[in-house]
């Protein structure tokens, strides 16, 4: 009795020190804690989502169909908002697995930009396996028919021409947003080593103009830094930081010369992020880079912020958990905030992530739900217009990331085509 008593206290004691460190190896994070969660994460991922790895369904970008699809998706033509439609997401029987459509004011089909991460990653030799599995997320169009992108998951970004050839292309982990604004470069979030950051590159080559890593430079020493405690509180309790995500800036825009007079608290060239996971939107000075303005709320895991030229600034709400999305708008002056659309039991509206809108001129709103596959258009009233749906089959939508209303002389040379392939 006494050696099996003996037995099992050493079997408990074994126990409770493996236990022990455990929880040391995960608090300490080790140099081989990194690989082991890479690839306890990566076989995870592909026992989820095998029909999409090995070709079968692209499993990873499906989303289940919400109500009843519309036959067409214009649905009120006269109240709809002028101008070309462009589509950007997951696409079935294409040559590739995303792409962009532009359609006519007539809902047309009338040119495609496919854009394939594998093509991207063979342009400028990626090797590192999470690029396979890259979710389109940033899009920007140019004049001249080409694309920028960049991805969610992958840490590759690039630049294609009309026909999806890759023009640069960039082995950073650059992600969400891309915008393109008045001085002709491209404002994204991440940097070249760190996702918790914002950069300005050149559009023609890709060259790193600025960047700024967030929590030191932006936010450190500024008069509204007790805000972001619960970022050093992380960094300080865990020096890998980064991995935890605590502020998950998802979003960049510069406040363009023409609407600067709107906002005299404020100049032109100042930049506007969005730090999700903090349900912040802050403005940076944009002669010294740091905090000069921010907002907490209402919104809750807030997209796409958006300068007005009224002077408001016009937020995509996600309302994450709150079973509908809204399009909120803030007077930075007064802070307060006004509702101008959110789902109902009857029309539903909700993406728990991601998400995109445009303040259209005669007052419609476009909005992009991605979690439901679905690319819509309301009046100021709220009435429905316009209503995409990325078909797969009859229950399942692909994935839709961003659309955009463009006036019809955007493009230089007309609508864009794809030359020959050069020799």
């Amino acid at each position: 009795m006494n050696e099996r008593l003996g037995y099992l206290a050493f079997l408990a004691s074994v126990a409770v020190l493996a236990f022990a460190v455990g929880i040391a190896f995960a608090l300490l994070q080790p140099p081989p804690f990194g690989m082991v969660k890479r690839h306890i994460e990566n076989v995870a991922d592909t026992v989820v989502y095998w029909k999409n790895d090995f070709g079968i369904a692209p499993t990873r970008y499906l989303r289940p169909e919400r109500g009843a699809r519309p036959a067409n998706p214009i649905l009120q033509p006269d109240k709809l908002a002028e101008g070309w439609r462009v589509i950007a997401g997951y696409v079935r029987d294409r040559p590739s697995p995303a792409g962009a459509i532009l359609f006519d004011e007539q809902g047309n089909e009338r040119f495609f930009w496919p854009i394939d991460p594998q093509v991207i990653r063979d342009a400028i030799g990626v090797t590192n396996p999470r690029s396979r599995n890259a979710v389109l997320h940033g899009f920007e169009l140019m004049r001249d028919g080409s694309i920028a992108v960049s991805f969610d998951v992958g840490d590759i970004m690039a630049r294609l021409d009309s026909c999806g050839r890759v023009l640069w292309g960039k082995d950073d982990p650059y992600h969400h947003s891309i915008s393109l604004e008045d001085d002709g470069t491209l404002w994204v979030s991440g940097l070249s080593d760190d996702k918790n950051g914002i950069s300005q590159l050149d559009v023609e080559t890709g060259e790193v103009l600025w960047s700024q890593r967030f929590f030191d430079d932006a936010f450190l020493g500024g008069d509204h830094r007790g805000i972001f405690q619960i970022a050093r509180e992380v960094r300080e309790f865990n020096p890998r930081w980064d991995s935890g995500d605590p502020m998950h800036i998802n979003d960049v825009a510069v406040l363009s010369a023409e609407f600067a007079g709107a906002f005299p608290q404020f100049n032109a060239g100042d930049i506007m992020v969005s730090v999700r996971n903090l349900n912040l939107v802050v403005i940076l000075d944009a002669g010294t880079k740091r905090a000069k303005w921010w907002q907490h709320g209402p919104w809750h895991r807030q997209h796409d912020p958006d300068f007005l030229p009224n002077g408001h600034i016009s937020v995509f709400d996600n309302n994450m958990h709150g079973g509908q999305s809204r399009i909120i708008e803030t007077d930075p002056v007064t802070r307060e905030t006004q509702v101008v659309f959110e789902g109902s039991d009857e029309a539903p509206f909700y993406t728990w992530v991601m998400g995109k809108h445009q303040r259209l001129d005669n007052g419609n709103i476009l909005i992009v739900e991605p979690e439901a596959g679905r690319a819509f258009e309301v009046t100021a009233a709220g009435e429905l217009v316009w209503d995409y749906r990325n078909a797969y089959d009859e229950e399942r939508n692909l994935l839709v990331t961003n659309a955009v209303v463009l006036p019809k002389d955007f493009f230089d040379a007309g609508v864009p085509t794809c030359p020959a392939p050069r020799p």
